[in-house]
């Protein structure tokens, strides 16, 4: 009795093993499913940023260092200019200077950020219907618009409070801003390619740790069936007067064949969905 509990306790246990793995399995084939629909959704949302040429890529990228040293010149002028105009009598550890210099460092670089952002939102489109009619966002265009010009009268209106009459070096400011406004396009598209690529390369890690998780789970499915196998053929031998009958289930078949490459494009098709 020993004996017929020991290699009965063998076969449940390796079957329940070539069970379980064959659940895992499912699980990251369900999620193979979406992450190939997760990746395709993002390549189609964004084909005309990951389809640009190199020159135009490079250009948007070697636009970043030029926008960054634009605006910290920037930042250095408005801080030094506000400091003068408003804040001369305010000691240095006081709440307001301290938020004064933090303004004054991120105020040209977020502004012109944001405008380039709603820039590239505005996404011109050609009408299909009549010719020559051009579609615009014009949300993301008013958005533009009016950033910009708060921006630029911000800075004009700083420069005149700073300027003295006959002295025209502050001229260099407002004109830094526009330099500033019109890089951020350029940079903005820079930094969003950046991050894009960041993010296909995340889908495409997943995909790839998704597959490792399903040859993992395959294998070991196919594993603890083969024991299952060899313990129930033993225990059988053993013991011809209580045979049992051998199982499976779809779940672990399919398994199986996959560790065993035996699907040939039937995977294919079942991470597209038709599987």
């Amino acid at each position: 009795m020993t004996t017929i509990h020991t290699n009965l306790t063998m076969v449940e246990d390796s079957y329940k093993k070539a069970e379980n793995a064959a659940a895992e399995f499912f699980q990251a084939l369900v999620k193979r499913t979406m992450l190939v629909k997760a990746h395709k959704d993002f390549d189609q949302r964004n084909h005309h940023l990951l389809m640009l040429d190199d020159a135009k890529r490079f250009a948007h990228h070697a636009a970043i260092p030029f926008y960054f040293a634009a605006g910290l010149v920037q930042s250095m002028f408005l801080y030094n200019m506000l400091d003068a105009a408003f804040f001369e009598d305010v000691e240095n550890g006081k709440f307001w200077y301290n938020l004064l210099c933090l303004l004054a460092g991120i105020a040209p670089i977020g502004c012109s950020l944001w405008a380039g952002y709603c820039f590239l939102n505005i996404q011109p489109k050609r009408d299909p219907v009549a010719p020559g009619k051009v579609h615009l966002n014009r949300g993301w265009l008013a958005g533009f618009v009016i950033i910009s010009i708060v921006y630029l009268t911000f800075v004009l209106l700083l420069t005149q409070c700073n300027s003295h009459p006959g002295e025209y070096d502050l001229i260099i400011v407002p004109i830094l801003a526009v330099i500033e406004l019109i890089l951020g396009i350029p940079a903005m598209e820079g930094l969003s390619g950046w991050a894009l690529f960041r993010n296909k390369k995340s889908h495409i890690q997943a995909l790839i740790n998704n597959s490792a998780a399903l040859l993992k789970w395959a294998g070991k499915c196919t594993t603890a069936y083969r024991h299952y196998q060899q313990y129930l053929q033993l225990f059988n031998h053993q013991h011809p007067e209580t045979p049992i009958h051998m199982h499976t289930t779809p779940q672990i078949e399919r398994a199986i064949q996959y560790f065993e490459g035996y699907w040939n494009n039937d995977i294919d098709k079942l991470t597209d969905g038709s599987g």
